[in-house]
């Protein structure tokens, strides 16, 4: 009997069971890519700083070799305005989201998160050439949503 009960205290201690094992989080996804360019090339910011304007916020401060970054859009709102800086350029470009927000359900053990509905994206031209929108659906699955070309 004493040889049972070691090993049961080793297997009450060891979580055998994973309650959520999907993403809960909800990121803006933005990529990076040349002007210009047939076929579409991502590129590299070699020196990226984007401030959240709602909040004056810095949100990436001069960050280096970034093809992809991420925001977060605030749920109580239904647009979000950034600074966005690149290359060392003085001039700032203002990049405006306008979303829309519903609750969508993940499971019973996840619960449910909140998601956004892109409707459009605005941007000034300092260094910004073009922005477009390729995915509206903001969710948990990081598919790239805008594309920032320069």
């Amino acid at each position: 009997m004493a040889w049972l009960l070691p090993g049961f205290f080793i297997a009450s201690c060891s979580d055998v069971y994973t309650i959520c094992t999907a993403s809960t989080a909800v990121n803006l996804s933005a990529g990076f890519y040349k002007a210009n360019s047939f076929p579409e090339v991502k590129r590299a910011a070699s020196n990226f700083t984007i401030t959240n304007l709602n909040s004056n916020t810095v949100i990436y401060n001069q960050f280096a070799n970034l093809t992809d970054f991420y925001l977060v859009l605030d749920p109580t709102r239904d647009t979000a305005k950034y600074a966005f800086r690149v290359n060392g350029i003085s001039q700032a470009d203002t990049i405006s989201f306008v979303y829309q927000t519903t609750t969508k359900a993940i499971s019973l053990e996840c619960g449910s998160v909140k998601v956004h509905r892109l409707t459009s994206v605005y941007a000034t031209s300092n260094t910004i050439d073009t922005i477009k929108l390729v995915n509206p659906e903001v969710t948990n699955d990081l598919a790239e949503n805008i594309r920032i070309y320069f």
